[in-house]
Order: structure tokens, then sequence, then C-alpha cells
């Protein structure tokens, strides 16, 4: 335990003079979450204010008194469009979208003619489409209130006019753009540890051999395991503190500026963060003795630093399959190491509670991971050949 504490206190102090690592635990753990909150804070911005009703322009509005009424009716403002030049259409200031009626609607709506309205719309904006949508809508509807009218007026059922009605319901788990969207977020929460780990994961033993001062190292009265346990433990404390400050910087963002704003709540309350942390906990382990793992085979950082990058494609490839191609996949496959963490941590996430299949796996295969990376970085350690290879 002497050994395994001075080991561990030399490390955390290099760890903590390392630029690199400090760098990249806050930049990963602060920007990003503060980067994507302040994108979907612009997002919102676009999003239309209930309160104000849409407004739409209606030129030649006298020949369709009874259209007029009933779209105000329905809470559009309406306003006369006068001087209209139908050569270069303009929707006027103030109007979310243009109507023009022709002069002969009255008529061929007295002789049960069909009448061609108009509508001009602005889609440059989430918003204005949006509005623009809702005003096409109430025409439709008055279109059918007519039609109605005209079938009730001639003594023939209105039922004739739809054979059928549909009562749609959604009865998957979750809806694609919720899932799309949690997944996404988990899958920054596991790669959350090997970002921040991996600058400390590369100094600690490539960057050693770079120096050459493992070699001395080894040769001092320490055991391997001493030695890989120590700088396993300081390895596990950056990726643990990094998924631990972007998982409260993520919360913070969420619970500022989005919250109100996405098609979907974070059920997760005090016991849901406890077994998030745990099982992020056990995870920053697994991906510490991962990454000494990676980083024991490299004889530079510059080297160290092209593997891991190898290693980064891996659980990002995992993760968008499990995005994407979730329908797809086989049930043997959502028990494979990150995409179990992802359906684990997205079920916490949403509704705060344990997927005790997925949770278990996800435990097991991070505590056994963790056990075969570090015996087999022991041994490479305690190796004559990597003396030589100093």
């Amino acid at each position: 335990m002497n050994q395994f504490k001075i080991v561990f206190l030399k490390e955390l102090k290099d760890a903590i003079r390392d630029k690199r690592a400090i760098m990249a635990v806050l930049s990963y753990a602060l920007l990003v979450p503060v980067f994507l909150g302040f994108v979907g804070w612009l997002v919102t911005l676009d999003q239309p204010v209930d309160s104000v009703k849409t407004r739409v322009a209606i030129a030649n509005m006298e020949s369709a008194p009874g259209l007029v009424a009933f779209v105000e009716k329905n809470g559009i403002s309406v306003k006369n469009a006068e001087n209209i030049d139908l050569n270069n259409i303009k929707i006027p200031d103030e109007s979310e979208a243009l109507l023009i009626v022709p002069d002969d609607y009255q008529d061929n709506l007295n002789k049960a003619k069909v009448s061609k309205l108009a509508l001009y719309i602005d889609s440059t904006t989430r918003e204005r489409a949006e509005r623009g949508s809702e005003v096409e809508g109430i025409l439709m509807q008055y279109g059918q209130y007519i039609g109605i009218n005209r079938l009730t007026a001639r003594g023939v059922p209105t039922a004739l006019m739809s054979p059928f009605v549909i009562n749609k319901a959604d009865v998957s788990e979750s809806k694609f753009y919720e899932k799309l969207l949690v997944s996404g977020l988990a899958m920054m929460l596991i790669m959350a540890p090997i970002v921040g780990g991996m600058s400390v994961s590369l100094d600690t033993l490539a960057g050693e051999r770079e120096r050459q001062s493992l070699q001395t190292l080894l040769t001092q009265p320490v055991s391997a395991n001493a030695l890989i346990f120590g700088k396993w433990a300081v390895v596990s404390l950056f990726s643990f503190i990094t998924v631990t400050m972007m998982s409260v910087t993520l919360m913070i963002m969420y619970i500022t500026l989005v919250a109100d704003k996405l098609p979907f709540s974070l059920g997760i309350g005090v016991s849901g963060l406890l077994i998030a942390f745990f099982q992020l906990g056990i995870f920053s382990m697994f991906v510490a003795s991962l990454l000494m793992t990676v980083s024991i085979h490299a004889k530079s950082f510059k080297e160290g630093q092209t593997y891991m990058q190898l290693l980064n494609m891996a659980p990002v490839l995992l993760a968008y399959i499990k995005i994407y191609a979730d329908s797809s996949l086989p049930d043997a496959a959502r028990f494979a190491p990150f995409i179990a963490d992802i359906e684990s941590l997205s079920t916490i996430l949403v509704d705060g509670r344990i997927q005790p299949v997925y949770f278990i796996t996800s435990i097991g295969v991070a505590v056994l991971g963790t056990i075969v990376c570090i015996l087999f970085t022991s041994k490479r350690l305690s190796s004559e050949k990597l003396l030589d290879e100093v």
C-alpha cells in the first residue's frame, strides 16, 4: 500500500502539472456542453410564440366574407391587402401569409363551382413556415365545412364523405427523435472518460518511455502491481472527474436553457443520478485500464496518440450503430461493450430507472474488462523485452 500511495501521488502530481491533461478535461467536460446548450438555445429562438396570433393578409377579402369570418373565428388575425402586384408577389409587412381571393369567388360559391385561391407563405424561418401551414390548415377546414353543408342541404349523409376513420396510436416505447437525442447524450457521457483519461495515460506510460524515465522507475524496489495500480488509479480519477464535470454542466445547460423546449423531458432524479454515476464510475475504471493497455505499446507520446485515435473510433462507431440502426440490431448485439452502456444510461436518463439486464451487463463487462486489461498491462510491464524497447 505504501508503494501504491507513492506511485499514485507521484503520478497525480505529474498529471496536474500536465497542461494537456487539464485542457482535455476542461475542453470536453465544460466547453462541449456549453456549446451544445448554446446551439439548443439558438434553436429555441426560432420557436413560434403562442401568445401572438398568426397574421394573414387577404386581397379582395370583401368577396369572401364567410371565409374571412371563419379564419378569424379560428384565431387568425386578418388584415386587408391592397395594391398587390401579381407580377411581383410580396407578403405585406406584419403578416406571415398572403391570400388572394379571385373576383368571382362568391359567384362560384353560389354555383357550387371550384375557386382557385392563391396562398403565399414564407419558409425562411421555422416560425413563419409553421404559421403559413396553420393558415393553410384553416383554409382546408373551411373547404370541408362548405362541403359538409352542401351535402346536408341536399339530404346526403355526411358520413359518405369518409368511408372509414383512422384512430392512430404510437405503441413504441420512445419516439425516434427522443431516442436519437437521449442516445446521443449517453454517447457523449461514455466518451468523456476516454477523452479525460487519454492524455494522462499516454504521459504515464508512453511519455515516460519517450523520456527514458520508465526504465529508471522499473529498477526501483517497487512491484509491477504497485506501479500499474498507482498509474491506473490516477487515470481512472481523471476519467471520472471528466464525466462528473460534464454531467453537471449538461444538467445546468438542460435546466437553464432547453428543458421546456425539448419534445421530451429527462425523468432522472437523485436516485437516478447516483445510479448513473455508479455505472459511469465503473465504466471510467474500465476505460482507464483500456487506455493504459494501448499506451504501454507506444514508444512515444506521438505514437500513442495515433493508437488512441484508432481506439476512439470503436466506441463512436458502436454508438452510431446503436443510434441509427437500433431496430436492425440482433438482440445479442445489445450486450456488446459501449452499446449496453448506452442502452442502460438512456433508460436512466429518461425514466430514472434501471434496466436490469443492460445495467448488469454494463457493470459486468466493465469489471471483467478492467481485470483483463490490468493483468495484460502488468504482464507487459514486467517483461524484460520492455526494458530493451525503452
